[in-house]
Formats: structure tokens, C-alpha cells, sequence
């Protein structure tokens, strides 16, 4: 076979070869082309799934996490509107009934869920706290003025589940706390500690004491509580008295100028020069501008409520389970004016305040129609009609709640008519010094007085028995319903005695006594003077307030009394001193070194407790430096050396001083012998740390009490102020959990 061939061949076979694979590869490929399009397909299909999954997976996340955003919505709107509700129940009626009411925290916090749709009621004592519950309300460990709501729910999910994704919880929690009322004036259960001395003035302990006056170098602390008559001047020391005769806020301090004010009396506090009675009673918007210092509303007593004039001196009682019931006592609760010069002023508790002019028209009403002084000038003038004299009148209520009025029960209402105990009145109508009191009311409204003409000096009629310390009733036919008079002595008040455990309210106010002859006429806005007196609350079971304990023990707080809102005290010294400070002894606390350099005394206003670290709080104090004799500065201190910080907004430093490291103003010029804050609000601006303390405990391991520092070379003797405590923001709010 030649090579030619053997190629042919080969090429004929590879040709052969050719065409066989063409032939046999059309079929494949066309069967190759319908797996492919089968195979599209399928990938098609398994693209569809994949795509539809995630289109799933995007509406459920759309559709599924919307609804749980708005169930988490609307359990954070449960959560906390629970927990703001029951909070103010906190800490004395987490799941106990409080007096007066129906609810405890649990249920009241429970009833607002159940409005926002989760949950069910519980009754007041449920066990509210149980972890997995779907509503929890839980205390907050060392806070005990917070409440915390959990509220818990699962949600089936719709598309999600479709995936295999569980129904999921969800678990919102709220937390409100309330700043519970700071605690003015009184240490642990008193409030007045001027008629109370320690045994021991170098290791004080207010359980080791002896009834004493004002002035005794062992006093507890020099201040008695103080409320005016209705028509005394509101420079005199009480702002909330009917008429405001000049104006109380201003950034300039008064000056030497003088002014006459409506009654005559004489003053260097500015005076407004319109008709005094435009500024008389409560403001009203747009028609006049009243007194702009009242009570708030709802914190009165029965005598004044729905009157001109609704007006009372608050105070807050608490009495903690575990302590048993209570009794409320009060030292000198009738106004009954004694001793020292009418005209001068005199009378260590109930006294009319000095005017400074001899015509003596300064008692004289807004409308006119007051009482001029009948004068005698060797001793001072004559005080024994009605207009001068006030009822003080004491209401008891159960609170229900801290901040609602509206849930008040009247426990009882008890009046204390007054009595003249001056010298000259006693023996203008032939009565005893020693042992009787005139009822300037003995006659009705046309009481026979030197007023009142014809009057017959010395006759003995109006006179009844009565000494200082006794309790026997004094026989008026005119005040037979009245209690046992009390004069400068202490007595249970009929309706405080053996309280149980819970909150109350002590409303006290002042009214007039109505008489109208053709001398002169009055009513409940009139009535002039101071009337001092102390207040403490004891265990039932003592026969004495003297060193009575307050039951406190570690985790109870004990038997507690404070001013409500504001307070109006007298400040009762012998003089300052130079005391070395002592722990123990609150007259001593706002000193910071062994002397701040000059003689000083220490006056508590207030104790402002833990849960205000991080807050601003004012502290204003009306008419402080009266009564001294010498240059006196002022200013608001934390005792003990505390961590908050004082200003005085409203002053320019030009004003201000500093002695033993407190920022001061000085409030009594004594060289030209006036005062800068006669009638005005002195305002203290405290601001207050994160890491701020105060547990408010008496004694040496007391912390968070501020005081007003006395300081200077004067004698103080007697001033009159009020002190009003205010918030920067809301007392009840959210706080983060935990």
C-alpha cells in the first residue's frame, strides 16, 4: 500500500469521522437545548422560591416588626402611665389601702394599664411584684419614693412565622419617682422648739428635755411657729395676711427712705400708690391685683375656705405603721396678747406689733373703717375691742394623696376664741392681773368697752379666770362652745388625740371677730397681732410632750411633723454667740469653722431630702433681720457643710458678703437703722449635685437640713419671717429605669 493511499485513507476515515459526528450531534443538541430550557426552568423556580422567601422575610419585617413597634409603643405608654399614677402612693401604701382611699400603688398602677389595654385590676394588696407577670409593679430598691411598671406581652407573627421565626416577648418597663414635700422647719416631731430645753446643752439629746421658755441659752432651737391676724401689716412678718400693702419682689433691697402706709403707720418700705384695695385678697386676673402671696389652692382650713381671704399655715403629719396611734399636741393655741406696752409692742408668744407714729391710726382697716388706739402714752395704749382680736382655728384632714386636695377627709375643725391679757385693759374693767383675762367679745357685737361709749371703767364684767399653764374654762357664756382655753402651756388638741397610722394635713388660720356699733365695725378679714405657738406629735401613749420620742428606728422614719409649702416663725434669741458648732445641736450646725469670726445663731428652714440630688430648689425667706439692734447678715447655709450651692439671683453683688465661707447679705443696717427686706421676699437659689444626701435625720448624723445664719455684732430679738420652699421643674416625673 503506497503512503498516497495510506493519506487518502486516513483523510477518507477523518472525513467518515466528520460526518458521523455531525450526525449524531444535531440530536444532542437538541435534546441538550430542551434540558437546557428544563433547566431554566427549574432554576427559574428555585430563583422564584429563593426570591419569594426574601420578599416573605421583607414583608414580614415590614408588616411583623411594625406591629411589634407599635405594641412596644403602646407598652411603654402603659408602662409608664402606671407607674405615674401609683407612684404617688409610694412608699407608705405600695400594696396597703391608704386612709381615705381606695387604692393602694399596685391598684392604682394597675388600673391605668388596664386603660391602656394589658393586664387585668389587682386588688390593693395583691402581690403586685412577680417577675414574668405580664404586668409587674415593683418598689425600686433605695428609692423609696419610686415605683417601676414591667409590662410583658408576646406577638404571634403574621408573615415572619411563615419562616419559622418564633412568636417573640416583649418587655417594656416605666419608672417614676415624686419628690415627696420638703420637710420645713421641724426636725423629726416637732415643729417650734423654743419651749423645749435640753437636759445636757453640751451633749443635746431630744429625748432628755424640760419644758422652758424662749431665750434659754438650751433651747432646742430658738424659733417658735407664727400666724397673723388678717389686717396686720404684711411688713410685719406674715405674707399671707389679707392686703399687701407695697410691693414684696423687687432686686433692690429697701433703703432709709420713709413712707406712711395706708393706716398711718410709718415705714422705709415702699408703698404701692393706688387704693390699698386693689391689693387686698386674691389676685384676680385683669380686674386687680390682690395679694399675689396665697396658699395654693386647696391647702385651707374651715374657717376660711370659699371666704375673701382663704388662708391657713399648713403642716404635714405623718404617723408610720409600727409606731401606734398618736396625739397631736399644741403649746399656747389661743391667741391671748399679755404684758409689755400695746404701743411698744411686748408679750414674749401673742403680742400687736409696734407702730411707728403717735397718732396711732395704724389700726386701721383697707376699707377705713378700723380702730384708733384709745392712748394712754405713760404706758402704751389700750387694746379691748373686737377688731383687734383673731379666732385661730385648727382643721385636721386625712390626706389621701400628697398632691390632690380633693381627696381630704375632715377628721374635725376646732376654734380657739381669744382673750386680752394686757395689763392696762385688766385693770380698765376691774380684772385680776394675776389670775383673770377680759373676752373683748363678752357683750356680743356691741361689747362694752372704753370704744364704745358709755363705758363703765372697772366693773368687772368680761373678766374670767385664767392663768398662764391652766386649761380651765374661763366661763364666757359667749364662748361656751369653745375647748379649754390653753395659754402658754401645752395641750393635746381634741381632735389630733390617738390618730392611727397615716397622712394628715394640719390647716391653721386666723379670722375676726364680727361686731358693728356706731364706734367701729368688723368682720373675719380683721384682727391684728402675732400669736406664736409649737406643735409636736407623740406617741398616744404619752402623757407629755416633753422629751417624747418619735418611735424612729433604722428602717422607720418615726412620728413626723413639717410646715407644708411655707411656714411663718418667730426667730426668739437672748442674743448671738460664738459657739463652737455641735453636731448635735441645730443651733449651732450652719457654722462651719469653731467661729465664723462674729456672733451668730443658726435657724432651720428646711430639710431637703435625697431624692433632689441633680434639682434646683429656691429657697425664699420674707422679711428676715426685724428685731436687731446692730448691722445682722443673712443667708441660707447647708448645716454641717454640705455639697449645695447657694446663689442669689435676684441681688447684685454689690450686696453680698461672705463670712465663715457662706455667701451673705446684710439685711439690718444698724447705723442708719433700717431694714433692707422689710416686706420682701429674699430669694436663695440652691443647686443641688448628683451625689447630694440628705436623710433628714435629727442629731449628729443628720444631713440635708438648710438653715438661715444670723451673723453680726446686733442683738437679735425677735423677727418675724416666713420661708417658702419651691421646685425648679415638676415633683412628679419619669426617671430611667434601674
Amino acid at each position: 500500500m503506497s503512503h498516497r493511499g495510506m493519506r487518502s485513507k486516513a483523510h477518507g476515515i477523518k472525513q467518515s469521522g466528520q460526518r458521523s459526528q455531525q450526525t449524531l450531534t444535531l440530536p444532542r443538541l437538541r435534546r441538550t437545548a430542551r434540558f437546557q430550557r428544563r433547566l431554566r426552568t427549574g432554576q427559574s423556580l428555585v430563583i422564584f422560591a429563593l426570591s419569594f422567601t426574601v420578599l416573605l422575610g421583607l414583608a414580614g419585617l415590614t408588616i411583623d416588626v411594625a406591629r411589634a413597634y407599635d405594641l412596644y409603643a403602646r407598652m411603654q405608654r402603659a408602662a409608664e402611665a402606671g407607674a405615674l399614677a401609683g407612684v404617688m402612693y409610694m412608699p407608705n401604701y405600695y400594696n396597703a389601702v391608704r386612709p381615705g382611699d381606695v387604692d393602694s400603688a399596685v391598684s392604682r398602677a394597675s388600673k391605668e394599664v388596664v386603660k391602656n389595654g394589658f393586664g387585668s385590676v389587682l386588688a390593693p394588696n395583691a402581690p403586685a411584684c412577680v417577675n414574668g407577670a405580664e404586668v409587674s409593679i415593683c418598689p425600686v430598691a433605695g428609692k423609696s419614693y419610686d415605683l417601676v411598671v414591667t409590662v410583658r406581652e408576646t406577638l404571634n407573627l403574621v408573615l415572619l412565622s411563615g419562616l419559622g421565626v418564633q412568636p417573640i416577648t416583649l418587655t417594656v418597663s416605666g419608672q417614676a419617682e415624686y419628690l415627696p414635700p420638703i420637710q420645713i422647719g421641724g426636725r423629726s416631731n416637732a415643729f417650734g422648739d423654743a419651749v423645749e430645753c435640753y437636759d445636757n446643752p453640751n451633749n443635746p439629746d431630744p429625748t432628755q428635755t424640760y419644758s422652758c421658755n424662749p431665750g434659754n441659752a438650751a433651747n432646742l432651737q430658738p424659733f417658735l411657729a407664727t400666724i397673723n391676724g388678717p389686717s396686720e401689716l404684711k411688713e410685719n412678718g406674715d405674707p399671707y395676711v389679707y392686703c399687701e400693702e407695697g410691693p414684696a419682689y423687687t432686686n433692690t433691697p429697701d433703703s432709709a427712705t420713709l413712707y406712711t402706709a395706708y393706716n398711718g403707720d410709718v415705714t422705709n418700705h415702699p408703698q404701692y400708690t393706688d387704693s390699698i384695695t386693689n391689693h387686698c385678697g386674691q389676685p384676680n386676673t385683669g380686674v386687680q391685683p390682690g395679694n399675689p402671696d396665697q396658699q395654693p389652692n386647696g391647702y385651707t382650713g374651715e374657717a376660711t375656705k370659699n371666704t375673701a381671704h382663704p388662708s391657713a399655715y399648713n403642716y404635714l403629719i405623718t404617723v408610720p405603721s409600727g409606731v401606734g396611734n398618736a396625739t397631736i399636741w399644741v403649746y399656747n393655741p389661743s391667741f391671748i396678747p399679755d404684758g409689755g406696752s400695746l404701743l411698744f409692742g411686748g408679750g414674749t408668744f401673742d403680742r400687736f406689733n409696734s407702730g411707728g407714729t403717735l397718732d396711732l391710726t395704724y389700726f386701721k382697716g383697707p376699707g377705713g373703717n378700723g380702730i384708733k388706739l384709745v392712748l394712754d402714752v405713760a404706758s402704751g395704749g389700750i387694746a379691748d375691742a373686737p377688731p383687734f382680736y383673731f379666732t385661730t382655728t385648727y382643721s385636721l384632714y386625712s390626706v389621701g394623696a400628697l398632691y390632690d386636695r380633693g381627696g381630704d377627709s375632715l377628721v374635725g375643725s376646732q376654734s380657739y376664741p381669744p382673750y386680752d391679757a394686757l395689763p392696762l385693759d385688766l385693770t380698765a374693767h376691774g380684772c385680776s392681773l394675776s389670775n383673770q383675762v377680759y373676752d373683748p367679745y363678752w357683750n356680743g357685737s356691741s361689747t362694752a368697752n372704753l370704744y364704745n361709749l358709755p363705758f363703765t371703767p372697772a366693773s368687772g364684767n368680761g373678766c374670767f379666770p385664767l392663768t398662764k399653764g391652766s386649761t380651765a374654762t374661763p366661763g364666757s357664756p359667749y364662748e361656751k362652745n369653745a375647748p379649754n382655753p390653753c395659754w402658754q402651756a401645752w395641750c393635746p388638741l381634741p381632735i389630733g388625740i390617738g390618730i392611727a397610722p397615716g397622712q394628715y394635713r394640719l390647716a391653721i388660720e386666723t379670722t375676726g371677730l364680727a361686731s358693728q356699733t356706731a364706734f367701729y365695725s368688723s368682720d373675719s378679714t380683721s384682727g391684728y397681732g402675732s400669736h406664736s405657738y409649737a406643735l409636736k406629735v407623740c406617741p398616744a401613749t404619752s402623757v407629755s410632750p416633753i422629751g417624747c420620742p418619735s418611735g424612729a428606728t433604722a428602717g422607720n422614719p418615726g412620728l413626723q411633723i413639717a410646715a407644708w409649702n411655707n411656714a411663718d416663725m418667730v426667730f426668739s434669741s437672748s442674743g448671738l454667740s460664738q459657739n463652737p458648732p455641735n453636731p448635735n445641736n441645730p443651733s449651732t450646725t450652719c457654722a462651719a469653722t469653731a467661729s465664723p469670726g462674729v456672733p451668730y445663731s443658726c435657724l432651720d428652714l428646711g430639710c431637703i431630702q435625697t431624692a433632689y440630688a441633680g434639682r434646683t430648689v429656691n429657697v425664699s425667706v420674707f422679711d428676715p433681720g426685724d428685731g436687731s439692734s446692730g448691722s445682722i447678715y443673712t443667708g441660707v447655709v447647708e448645716a454641717n457643710v454640705g455639697s449645695g450651692n447657694v446663689t442669689y439671683p435676684f441681688l447684685s453683688p454689690s450686696y453680698l458678703t461672705t463670712i465663715d465661707g457662706d455667701s451673705v447679705v446684710q439685711a439690718e443696717n444698724g447705723n442708719q437703722g433700717y431694714n433692707a427686706f422689710n416686706g420682701l421676699w429674699l430669694t436663695a437659689r440652691i443647686t443641688l449635685p448628683p451625689g447630694y444626701t440628705g436623710n433628714c435625720q435629727s442629731g449628729a448624723s443628720g444631713t440635708g437640713w438648710w438653715q438661715l445664719i444670723y451673723a453680726g455684732n446686733g442683738f437679735v430679738a425677735h423677727d418675724q419671717l416666713a420661708v417658702s420652699f419651691s421646685l425648679t421643674g415638676s415633683p412628679v416625673h419619669l426617671v430611667p429605669v434601674g
